[in-house]
């Protein structure tokens, strides 16, 4: 392990913030961050030099890899994570500067997948089938569904996420509205009782790693989002009575000003019940 790398981990151990799954992605990045700059002539890297030039250096060779502004911008906050820990004073230019685009959060193309029985026979693990089922019936992401205690969870008319079992800490309420959601509550309280869908005999850990090896082998994608959008999309249905945009739905530019605001209504509750802080980000699922 080189110095950089080192004193990055250091860096982490003494500073653990974020869920597991934030964390998990900062060591990521820091290791790709070090192993690039080396690659890039930057050698007996201190993590106190880190500096204006490293990162203008970075993007730079990000941008003639092509990649994605979202991955770009999602490892330039772990570097300037990173800065602000050794040195808050020291200033780094902002992604527009660096030359990074906005994200693309619009395409007005349905990614739902309705989870159905030939997926799930697919996997053997009882305890993923579970939770790919929380994640269909209430659009909750992925380490959510083994995080979550349903029996704690469970207020009778809503689940009440806890701030550790969500993205970024923030707790949320998610409604419990039909009878297949009751009845899915139900049965996973009797399964798992006051234990989340992670096994007694396994760490969270070891259970992201089964998730991440067998999901794809069902037809999923790795993280299931697909069913995360599908949530959403009929979650837009019910409060608007109305498709979205993305399932071929009235445009936003075509709205009245009455459906604009029922349109951003419903789009500021979906953001609330799933855990995203901008009804922006809604526009990924629902289109605009």
């Amino acid at each position: 392990m080189d110095k950089l790398t080192y004193q990055l981990k250091e860096l982490r151990d003494s500073n653990r913030e974020g869920s597991f799954s934030t964390q998990q992605a900062r060591q990521e990045a820091h290791n790709l961050i070090a192993s690039q700059l080396k690659e890039l002539g930057f050698n007996q890297m201190n993590v106190n030099a880190l500096k204006e030039k490293h990162a203008v250096a970075l993007v730079e060779n990000w941008l003639k890899k092509g990649i994605s502004s979202g991955t770009m911008k999602n490892r330039m906050s772990h570097f300037r994570w990173s800065i602000k820990k050794v040195n808050p004073a020291r200033q780094i230019p902002t992604n527009k500067e660096l030359g990074i685009k906005n994200r693309s959060y619009v395409t007005n193309i349905s990614k739902a997948v309705k989870l159905e029985q030939k997926h799930l026979d697919k996997i053997n693990d009882p305890n993923i089938r579970n939770s790919l089922r929380a994640q269909a019936a209430f659009g909750i992401r992925r380490e959510e569904s083994m995080k979550i205690i349903i029996a704690i969870a469970d207020k009778g008319d809503h689940l009440a996420l806890k701030g550790q079992w969500c993205k970024n800490g923030r707790p949320r309420n998610i409604p419990i509205l039909t009878s297949q959601q009751r009845a899915l509550v139900n049965k996973l309280k009797t399964i798992c009782g006051n234990n989340s869908l992670i096994p007694p005999d396994k760490s969270y850990k070891q259970q992201m790693t089964t998730y991440k090896n067998t999901v794809p082998k069902s037809g999923l994608d790795g993280k299931a989002h697909g069913i995360r959008h599908k949530y959403i999309q009929d979650r837009y249905k019910a409060l608007t009575g109305k498709g979205c945009p993305a399932c071929g739905g009235k445009r936003q530019r075509d709205m009245t000003k009455e459906e604009r605001a029922i349109d951003k209504e419903a789009r500021l509750q979906i953001a609330e019940e799933t855990g995203h802080s901008r009804e922006q980000v809604t526009s990924t699922y629902l289109g605009s």
